[in-house]
């Protein structure tokens, strides 16, 4: 039995029981099931505990997938409520209104896309030009990349294209003609942090939050944690700007700097046939203030919450 056949299987036995409980479903009482984008998930868990604390009579249940296989429940109407690593294409926006599907659309934050090397590999920077030969294969060796000044077989590890990963750098980011190759294909993109954690000449792509979690575990501010991944710089598309190469850094992302930002969203949907329940509280907490402070403290910039940048003078 296949991963669709069970996410079905599940769905089917928990919306059950809904009808009888939608009369007392309200956004801060009952029970809702929401489809994560595997790479945000450890990042929605701490904000749905938080949630739990403090609206004990709701319960937001999660469940991590691919970013195609989130919007597909969605749109199947087998969840009220997903959170994903991008906006919905054109292309689903139009299934969802021929199909009369009426939702929200929630910007919760901005995350980036890391490029992510090992410890040993002495690449700082990388040019988009690059990485596009990288992740098609049109470069297979360290010695033929112009900022790398190592040698020795590139090994790439990516996920899937159903990934909300793979979409945003092929065709947002990179514009790819080709697909990407992998030569080491990933379920996850935790997946793909440890397999360039334990091959020195391989190169990763994972989002920031994820990345996060595994390197600072306990928030952005921990530094303490030890591990032999490294981010690496990416050239800025402006070609005037006085950096080449832009670190990924909170600012950053923030002010447009760093190339390969995006944002992320909650979708619910809307009917009249049904009361609005925790999909609505969950989404409004994520929102606020002390939503949006799990999200600053994980590595992302908050979208709904105003930044005020430090400027701090080193001498």
């Amino acid at each position: 039995m296949n991963r669709i056949v069970l996410w079905t299987a599940f769905l089917l036995g928990s919306l059950s029981g809904c009808n009888r409980q939608e009369s007392e479903t309200t956004p801060t009482k009952g029970n809702v099931t929401a489809i994560v984008s595997e790479s945000h998930a450890p990042l929605l868990q701490k904000e749905a505990d938080q949630f739990h604390r403090l609206y004990t009579q709701a319960q937001v249940t999660l469940f991590s997938a691919t970013t195609r296989e989130a919007i597909v429940h969605l749109l199947n109407d087998s969840v009220r409520i997903i959170i994903i690593d991008r906006a919905l294409n054109e292309e689903e926006r139009s299934v969802a209104a021929a199909a009369e599907i009426k939702y929200t659309e929630t910007k919760i934050a901005e995350d980036a896309l890391v490029i992510v090397a090992h410890n040993e590999n002495p690449i700082k920077n990388i040019s988009l030009n690059s990485l596009s030969q990288i992740v098609t294969r049109e470069v297979t060796q360290w010695r033929q990349v112009p900022e790398s000044k190592w040698s020795g077989p590139i090994e790439f590890a990516f996920t899937g294209r159903n990934s909300g990963a793979y979409e945003l750098l092929a065709s947002h980011f990179l514009k790819l003609q080709k697909e990407a190759v992998p030569t080491s294909p990933a379920d996850t993109q935790k997946e793909v942090l440890d397999y360039v954690a334990s091959h020195p000449r391989a190169l990763g792509v994972v989002s920031a939050a994820c990345f996060y979690s595994v390197t600072r575990p306990n928030g952005i501010q921990d530094t303490t944690a030890v591990t032999p991944l490294r981010a690496l710089a990416v050239e800025r598309k402006d070609s005037t700007a006085a950096d080449e190469y832009v670190k990924l850094h909170q600012a950053n992302v923030y002010r447009g700097f760093y190339p390969l930002h995006y944002g992320v969203y909650i979708y619910y949907t809307v009917s009249e046939k049904r009361n609005l329940g925790p999909e609505l509280g969950f989404t409004t907490f994520v929102a606020s203030h002390p939503g949006q402070k799990i999200i600053m403290d994980a590595g992302l910039v908050p979208a709904t919450m105003p930044i005020r940048l430090v400027q701090i003078n080193e001498d």
